[in-house]
């Protein structure tokens, strides 16, 4: 079978520098640290085989370990996506454990203890079907012609430790897990992002998702993708910022 997969960034250190994928003319994805921050804690990345088009962003927080861990997972063709909102809550609720196994101290104190923890969207494209699961506050967006279609509903939580426990005023996986499933039209583009794009200066919006889906009138994705990050990075680039666009 027909597999090929990629993950980014590749490092974690690359200060100002964007690691870019240009996959084909449909598809292409990038990952930045930014100006300010030292370490990129995102995760992003594609898996395409012959029936199908997947991809994963997660935007990490204190530490890689999530973000990478639920990329890696979502992305590897033994993993069967979900085709129901049942089945995004059984698997998020699974990595969640997993999560929890992996990173959890014997004693969790929410005031004194950091544990890596990640949101995150995943996207699977087959014929003309999108099918969508998330946590958290990651973005995705449908657009054509310049205009928005559809974007996912955002909760302000993040998968791990705390999650798992019920500390610092995480959400459940049953409240806050979303599904959706969308049909495409021809020149449909399909935008996953973290929060670094839309709020360049750090948790204050400055792009906005009717922008967004503005820029997406490029000519090609690798002209928006281009273009989104020329505007990132006069912006300010306080925050870590990864991007996928994909033309349907």
């Amino acid at each position: 079978m027909y597999m090929k997969i990629s993950i980014l960034p590749n490092k974690t250190k690359q200060l100002e520098k964007i690691e870019k994928r240009f996959i084909n003319d449909s598809l292409v994805m990038g990952s930045t640290n930014g100006l300010k921050k030292q370490i990129n804690e995102d995760s992003v990345g594609y898996c395409i085989t012959k029936k199908s088009l997947r991809i994963c962003i997660a935007d990490g927080h204190w530490g890689t370990q999530a973000s990478k861990f639920i990329t890696k997972s979502l992305l590897n063709p033994m993993f069967h996506f979900p085709v129901t909102k049942i089945q995004s809550r059984q698997i998020t609720e699974k990595l969640e454990h997993m999560l929890y196994k992996k990173l959890k101290k014997h004693m969790m104190d929410e005031e004194k203890n950091f544990s890596p923890e990640a949101s995150f969207i995943a996207i699977e494209i087959s014929n003309n079907t999108l099918l969508v699961t998330s946590y958290g506050d990651c973005r995705m967006l449908v657009a054509n012609k310049g205009k928005l279609k559809f974007q996912i509903k955002m909760t302000r939580t993040w998968l791990g430790v705390f999650s798992y426990l019920g500390l610092r005023k995480r959400i459940s996986v049953k409240n806050a897990i979303q599904f959706k499933k969308i049909k495409l039209k021809k020149n449909d583009i399909v935008i996953l992002f973290t929060d670094g794009v839309d709020e360049c200066i750090y948790e204050k919006p400055t792009i906005s998702f009717k922008k967004i889906a503005l820029y997406s009138n490029n000519s090609t994705p690798h002209a928006t993708f281009n273009f989104i990050f020329k505007k990132i990075f006069e912006y300010g680039a306080e925050d870590n910022a990864s991007l996928v666009i994909y033309q349907h």
